[in-house]
Order: C-alpha cells, then structure tokens, then sequence
C-alpha cells in the first residue's frame, strides 16, 4: 500500500497551509511564530540527503516501525501473537494514516516521538537515566507539536503512581524541560515572547 502511494503520489502530498509553513521554516532555519519548530528542522537535516520524496519515504519507514515495534511490545507483555497483530495491523492498513505519511506533516514524526516516551516509561525497571532519554523524547515531541507539553502532566502523574523515586523524576523533568526552555528562548529572541508559539490555545 505504501509503495504504490510512493508511486502515485510524487513527490509528497501537501496539505493547504501547514505543508508549506513547514517547508518555510526549514528554508529560512528559524522558528515560525504559530507551530514550533521540531518538523521544519527534520525537513532542513534531510534536505541534505534528498528531496521531499526522501522525507515522505522515510515517513512510511517509520510508520511501519510503529506497527512492528507495537506488535513487539505487546507480545511482550504476554499477549498471544494473534492478539499483537490485530493490535498492530490498523497501523499498516489504514488508508487515512498512510495518507498522513504521505503528507508533509507532523504527525507521523510526533506519534513516533510520543510513542518513544511511553514504552521508556512503561519500562518494568524505569532508571534515572531511561527516564531523562523519555523526557528528552516527550521534550522532542513538545517541540514537534505543542499538544505534548500538556500530555507531560500526565507522564509525571503516572511515575508518581509508580512510586519511581525522586532521581527518576527528576531525571524526566531537567530532560524534558531543559530543550522546551532552550527553545523558549530562542523563539523569544525573534518575536519576542518567551513561549512555543504565538498561537492561541483555540488554535
């Protein structure tokens, strides 16, 4: 299914408005006032390697890396593999996720990221260490799409639940906070307002 999008579709699908904000900030390398700038800057990285052909590619790439290390997961955590495939197969089949793939888009890139961050933390034995490489995903993933940042609340309710430790959670947060503040102030020093974005929660 993938491929013969890849073919039909050249070079990428772009979506009125968003696609091209994207494609802006990667060519001007500075963050656009109303979406960070965590895609933009994957664009810049492979527009030394290829074209928009090479990202929508790499994006399928990694949507099937979804599905297979879901289906991993879950057959290590007990489940038959009947069960791990009925989980994993909607992400290789369904046609509106390939077509978001196929977009030059976030979301692909952000469900990889936040996807990180959930099996680190989930991690039977969760040290300081693993829990700052999740931070560092979720910070990842804030500065992809806004929305995670008020996911982290519940990333740090669910460790508290875990009873993890103080090193732990700490770990997390200094990882997860020190980019999102870096960035922060980067994005302050172009418009200055020291936040993400200049976009409305409305938005």
């Amino acid at each position: 299914l993938r491929a013969i999008t890849i073919f039909a579709y050249k070079p990428a699908l772009m979506f009125f408005g968003d696609s091209y904000a994207y494609v802006v900030a990667a060519q001007r390398f500075q963050p656009p006032n109303d979406r960070p700038f965590g895609y933009p800057f994957v664009l810049r990285l492979l527009s030394y390697v290829g074209d928009l052909n090479a990202v929508t590619i790499i994006q399928h790439i990694v949507g099937v890396a979804l599905a297979i290390v879901l289906y991993v997961v879950v057959i290590g955590r007990g489940a038959r593999p009947w069960l791990a495939a009925l989980a994993a197969t909607p992400l290789l089949v369904d046609s509106y996720l390939i077509q978001i793939e196929h977009n030059i888009l976030a979301e692909t890139i952000f469900a990889s990221l936040l996807f990180g961050a959930v099996l680190i933390v989930t991690k039977v034995e969760l040290s300081p260490r693993w829990a700052a490489v999740a931070g560092a995903f979720l910070a990842a993933a804030a500065l992809t799409r806004t929305v995670a940042i008020p996911i982290a609340a519940i990333f740090v309710g669910y460790l508290l639940i875990r009873k993890v430790g103080m090193k732990v959670l700490i770990g997390f947060a200094v990882a997860m906070l020190v980019p999102i503040v870096w960035y922060m102030s980067w994005f302050a020093s172009y418009f200055g307002s020291f936040t993400t974005s200049d976009s409305s929660g409305r938005f």
